[in-house]
C-alpha cells in the first residue's frame, strides 16, 4: 500500500510457510518496523485463505515464488480493491488457460503488468558477472558496481514496454515477447543461422 507521495506505507505479506513468515517478521523488526502498522502477515493455510488475500486492499501486487496464480477472477478482485500494478519475481504468473483473458483485462482497465522475465533480468545479469570466466576477463574479481550499472538500464527497457503497451493498446507481455523475437531474429541473421538451426537448437552443439 502506497501513501500520497507514492512511498510504501504498508506491506501485506502472505505465505503458506509459517517459518517463512517468521523470518519476514524478524527482518522487518530488525529494520525497526512494527507489525500491524508497517507490515501485516497472512498465513495461507487453505484455498479459502488464499482467495481472501486477493480481496485485501493494495496498490501493488507482487507474486513471488507462486506461478500461474493470476486468473481472471483474481485480477478482477485485485482491481476492485485498488490494485493497479502487478510486478513480481515469480515465473509464469498468469494462469496458462486464461492468459489472453487476463491480458485483455489489463489493457481494458489500464493495469500495469510487468512481464516476469523482463524485471527478473537483473538477477540473471548479476549471475553472469559472477561467472569465473567473466570475472577473469574483467580483472579477476567480482565488482558489484559493474552489474549494477548494467542492471539500471533495465528501467528504460521496462518503461519502453509500458509506453508501447499504452500507445498501442497491446498487453505488455506481448510487447516483451515481440521484442525478444526481434532480437533473436537479428542475432540469428548476424550469425547466419538457418531456421532449422533455431528449431533444432543445433547452435547449442559443441
Amino acid at each position: 500500500i502506497l501513501d500520497d507521495g507514492h512511498a510504501v506505507r504498508q506491506f501485506h505479506l502472505a505465505d503458506k510457510s509459517l517459518g517463512a513468515l517468521e523470518e519476514m517478521k524478524a527482518a522487518f523488526e530488525r529494520a525497526g518496523k512494527t507489525e500491524g502498522k508497517d507490515f501485516v502477515l497472512y498465513h495461507i493455510t487453505d484455498a479459502s485463505a488464499e482467495e481472501d488475500f486477493y480481496a485485501v486492499p493494495m496498490d501493488i501486487f507482487s507474486p513471488n515464488a507462486a506461478g500461474q496464480i493470476l486468473t481472471l477472477d483474481h485480477v478482477q478482485w485485485l482491481y476492485a480493491n485498488g490494485c493497479r500494478v502487478i510486478t513480481g519475481a515469480a515465473n509464469n504468473q498468469r494462469d496458462p488457460q486464461q492468459k489472453d483473458a487476463v491480458d485483455a483485462f489489463f489493457v481494458k482497465k489500464n493495469m500495469t503488468y510487468a512481464p516476469d522475465y523482463v524485471i527478473n533480468l537483473g538477477g540473471i545479469l548479476n549471475v553472469l558477472y559472477e561467472r569465473d570466466d567473466v570475472k577473469a576477463s574483467l580483472g579477476g574479481g567480482y565488482l558489484k558496481d559493474r552489474p549494477r550499472h548494467v542492471i539500471r538500464s533495465i528501467q528504460s527497457l521496462v518503461e519502453d514496454i509500458f509506453k508501447k503497451s499504452i500507445e498501442m493498446k497491446i498487453p505488455t507481455q506481448r510487447i516483451a515477447d515481440k521484442m525478444v523475437e526481434e532480437h533473436i531474429a537479428k542475432h540469428a541473421m548476424m550469425l547466419h543461422y538457418r531456421s532449422d538451426d533455431l528449431t533444432k537448437r543445433t547452435y547449442l552443439q559443441i
